[in-house]
This record gives C-alpha cells, structure tokens and sequence, in this order.
C-alpha cells in the first residue's frame, strides 16, 4: 500500500496529512485509515474533509495527539466530536462554515490562529469570546445586525485581523490593543463604519491596514480613518478613488514657519494600490508621493515624517500602454530613491 511505504519512509519526521474523500465509507478505507492512524502520534499538520463514516474511524486517536498544530475540519457533524479535545501543541485551527463549532471539542484557550468560516456575528462574537489568546484571526459575516446585545469582547493578544462583510456593530465590541494589522472586504452596500471604524484605531496602534470596499470611500472617511492610525507604515487600496483634493491632504505639508499642520500617516513607509484608468490623476499622484520622499537637499526632517519607500500602483483593466509623459514622471520617482513599480499582469512596466 502506498500510504504504508510513505508513512514509513516518514519516520519520526512531523506529518502534513490532507484526508479527502466522498461518498459511502468502502472497505479500502478502514485500511487507509488503520494505517494514518498508526502514526498519528506525528501528526503536526491535519486537514480533514471526510464523510462522518469516515471521521469517527479516527476515534482511537483521541489523547494521541501530541504533536498536533495545526487542524482544518471541513466536516458536517450531527453529535458531539471529541478526538482533538487533548492536543496540547494545536494552534492554528480552520473550520467550515457548515460546522457547528460547539459539535467539536478542541482546546480553545491554546488558539492563536482562527479562521471560523462564515458565521453570524452573534456567532462570531461567541466565538471569539472562548479563543481569547488568538494572536491572527479570519473573520466573514453574513449579517451586520446582532440577534442581542453583547458584552465587550477581549481579545489581548490579537495583532492581525482579517474581516470579510459590514463590521459596523463589530467593530464597537472588540478591544484589541495590541492589533497591528487588518484587511477589510466589504461589498455589498454602502460604508457606513467610519466613526466605529475609527474609535476602533484610537484604541490600538495600527501598522498595516488594507481595505478592498466595492463602494469607495468619501475623501472625509479616508481622511478621517488615516487620522485615528498616524503609527500607519503600510496602506494598501482596492476600489479606491482618490481625488486630487485627497492628494493635497495626503501630501507632506510645511507651513513658511517650518511647522507641519497635522499630516496623514507620517510613518507610512509602503503603498499598494490598484488603478483601473479612472481612481486618480497620476501625476497628482506622483507629486503628492514624492513631497513624501525623504531628502536631505530639500531639508525635509525626519522626525516630521518617515520617507515612502516603496509604492507599487497594480494595474487592474484591460491591457493598458502608458503615454510617455506618464512613464516619465514615474521614472522620475524612482530616481529619487523610491522603490516604485506599475504592475500589469504581475509584469513591472516602468
């Protein structure tokens, strides 16, 4: 049997086992899991995705688990599952969506990697609420409004958070001071969590944020959000139109007295932004960007502001060729220092 020759050859080594399969539970199958079951002492890196049938032949695993780290269950159970309850080294745990995470029993305190599947958020909120060392988690709402009130959610170790749907009343429940990164995925309706939004941010100390929302943002609610994150060192813009007044906001502003009013992110050292032919002026653009390039000839000070040092513009249309004058004023940045690319099909045509 090729699994008894792998598994063998395997050794002592930590194993990364994918089990799949459909239909009826055949005789074959006792076979191949008798053999995955010999060695589950090793495993380190499980995805299941089994008919019931199939998983409770996993049985005898339970308390065999010690090396186990990382579990991703993509089954549909109908009783309480109990084979991963003891795995003292898992950390890292992915379920979908269709799974009922109170039909499972896994060692919730230990969790520092958490992507729950799609969920409502008075589900999500639960959830949270029993991984509280979570560290990264990946969350997708399909309902903006909760069911009943909840209490502050503590989460204080969390430092990246991926959300996909309306975090409007989400964002009021959590208390993550120790986040530093989140990507936002909304595009159903219109935005409406600005000031959740930012409340969120001035109680953390963002370093990375990315927002793909289908309706773009109003310059006052980027403006805004940028605000609440002056620690910013990347931002990263999907669907995003950027006007020429916005441009003026986000450009390295100084007063004849040698005294910046309020800039927008002054870390902000990385950029990546897409661009379909309409979301902004390039060369608007390219000015605001390079009144943003440290340079000691033209006496900027570094403690006003950290240098940009790498945009990347991801060219999203139909094939697209340049007009010279375009390509020229990027060139232009690069000269200066900064590492700048416009990106077609993954292919840097500067």
């Amino acid at each position: 049997m090729l699994a008894e020759t792998w598994l063998a050859r395997a050794g002592r080594c930590p194993l990364t086992i994918r089990l799949a399969s459909q239909g009826s539970y055949q005789n074959p199958m006792k076979l191949l899991m008798k053999e995955f079951l010999r060695h589950c002492e090793w495993w380190y890196d499980i995805h299941i995705s089994v008919p019931l049938s199939v998983l409770e032949s996993l049985t005898p695993a339970k308390n065999r688990l010690p090396r186990l780290q990382r579990l991703s269950l993509d089954v549909q159970l109908f009783e309480f599952f109990d084979i991963f309850g003891c795995a003292p080294r898992l950390r890292w745990l992915k379920l979908d969506s269709s799974l009922i995470p109170s039909s499972i029993n896994v060692p919730w305190n230990q969790i520092e990697y958490f992507d729950m599947g799609m969920r409502k958020i008075d589900h999500t909120l639960e959830l949270l609420r029993t991984t509280p060392n979570l560290k990264e988690c990946v969350i997708r709402l399909n309902s903006s409004e909760p069911r009943r009130s909840h209490s502050s959610v503590q989460l204080l170790h969390l430092r990246s958070m991926t959300i996909s749907g309306n975090p409007t009343y989400f964002f009021d429940t959590l208390l993550v001071p120790k986040l530093q990164e989140i990507s936002i995925n909304f595009c159903r309706t219109r935005w409406t969590a600005t000031s959740q939004f930012t409340s969120l941010l001035s109680r953390c100390s963002l370093a990375k944020l990315s927002l793909d929302l289908s309706n773009p943002l109003s310059d006052n609610d980027m403006i805004q959000i940028l605000q609440a994150c002056p620690s910013l060192v990347q931002l990263d813009l999907h669907h995003q139109r950027i006007s020429t007044p916005f441009l003026a906001q986000f450009a390295y502003r100084r007063t004849p007295e040698n005294f910046t009013t309020q800039q927008l992110v002054p870390m902000l050292r990385t950029m990546n932004i897409d661009y379909r032919g309409t979301e902004f002026n390039i060369p608007d653009f390219a000015d605001a960007i390079q009144s943003r390039i440290i340079s000691n000839s033209d006496g900027l000070a570094s403690d006003e502001i950290t240098g940009l040092q790498t945009v990347k513009i991801h060219y999203k249309g139909t094939f697209h060729t340049l007009d010279l004058t375009t390509l020229s004023r990027l060139r232009q940045l690069r000269g200066t220092g900064l590492e700048i690319s416009f990106l077609q099909d993954g292919k840097d045509v500067l």
